[in-house]
C-alpha cells in the first residue's frame, strides 16, 4: 500500500506517523540522524531502526506474562470447580 492510500484507509488526513529512511553506505546513521534533528523542527523524533525493535520486544514480553498469569486464572478455576 503507498503513502497516501494509507492516510486515507487510516483517516490521517495530511499527517505522517513514521517516516523509514535508508543511508547510503558512506554515511553512517549517527550522522544520517544528526542531519536530521538539525533540518526538522522542533518535536519530531529521530530513532534509529533498534529503538522500535526494543520496544515491540518489551510489549511482547509485557503480552506474554499476562497471558501467563490468565493461564494460572484459568488453572485454579478449573481446579477449584473439578473439587467442587
Amino acid at each position: 500500500m503507498d503513502v497516501y492510500a494509507a492516510q486515507r484507509a487510516f483517516d490521517r488526513g495530511r499527517n505522517f506517523d513514521r517516516i523509514d529512511l535508508m543511508n547510503d553506505t558512506n554515511t553512517s546513521v549517527e550522522m544520517l540522524q544528526r542531519r536530521l534533528r538539525e533540518r526538522l523542527p522542533a518535536g519530531i523524533d529521530v530513532t534509529r531502526p533498534d529503538s522500535r525493535g526494543q520496544s515491540i520486544e518489551n510489549s511482547i514480553a509485557a503480552m506474554e506474562i499476562g497471558l501467563t498469569i490468565t493461564s494460572f486464572l484459568a488453572l485454579f478455576i478449573g481446579v477449584f470447580i473439578i473439587f467442587n
